[in-house]
């Protein structure tokens, strides 16, 4: 007998799912090499970005530390400049040198000799002080080498000083009048003297002044006779100055 029944169609796979797999490994493939590809690059970003960070802090930091060398620079400068600023208000004084006698009378005979000097004064500005002096000198008399004679005296002075291009060196010129009393150790001329003068002072700090000075003294008085007695005195002296 024949069998008739038909024998079932053999199913055939269809290629779709196949296709679209491998369609789908090759886009991951390609995804992973873009994705590998950039990486670098970002790190390159990454290392330049760090790169300008870095120098972006060092060159901060050299200018902050120029900065503060500039500022310790201006200070000192500026710490230098007002330790030499002239100020106003007191200050002591005191000199040493030579005095010279001219136009004296006969009777009176004093040969060159030394004085000192002392004052205090006060500055009104920085131009303008007023001082109060006592001078002292010692004399050989004529050839005598055992006679002394002297000159004790004190004045009030006005002076003004002048400012240099040196800001720690100022000169001053000065006047005033004084009573003064003049001896050989015998004959004595007791009278008043106008003063001038003037000299250079160089500051060595804020307080403390080194200094030259030279002033003539006209002095006029009487005798020990009553009789008019006029004569001259020329003082160079070094000085020192501290101001309180």
């Amino acid at each position: 007998m024949l069998n008739l029944s038909a024998a079932p169609p053999r199913r055939t796979s269809s290629p779709r799912p196949l296709a679209a797999a491998f369609t789908f490994l090759i886009a991951l493939s390609m995804i992973a090499a873009d994705a590998s590809a950039g990486e670098p690059e970002a790190v390159d970003a990454q290392n330049t970005a760090s790169a300008s960070r870095e120098g972006a802090r060092s060159a901060s930091a050299t200018r902050a530390r120029s900065g503060k060398k500039v500022t310790r620079k201006r200070t000192r400068r500026t710490t230098t400049t007002r330790r030499a600023a002239r100020r106003d208000g007191p200050y002591v004084t005191g000199g040493l040198g030579l005095v010279t006698i001219s136009d004296q009378p006969s009777n009176l005979d004093l040969n060159d000799g030394t004085g000192i000097n002392a004052g205090v004064g006060f500055r009104l500005t920085p131009e303008l002080a007023l001082e109060g002096n006592f001078i002292g000198t010692s004399h050989d008399v004529g050839n005598a080498s055992n006679a002394d004679g002297s000159m004790t005296g004190a004045s009030l002075n006005l002076k003004y000083f002048f400012p240099l291009s040196d800001s720690r060196m100022e000169a001053f010129a000065e006047g005033g009048l004084g009573l003064l009393g003049v001896t050989n150790g015998e004959d004595e001329i007791d009278g008043t003297f106008f003063g001038i003068g003037g000299g250079l002072g160089y500051r060595l700090s804020r307080e403390v002044s080194l200094g030259a000075k030279a002033n003539f003294m006209s002095i006029s008085g009487e005798d020990s006779n009553s009789d008019t007695a006029d004569l001259g005195a020329f003082t160079l002296m070094g000085t020192i100055s501290f101001e309180l």
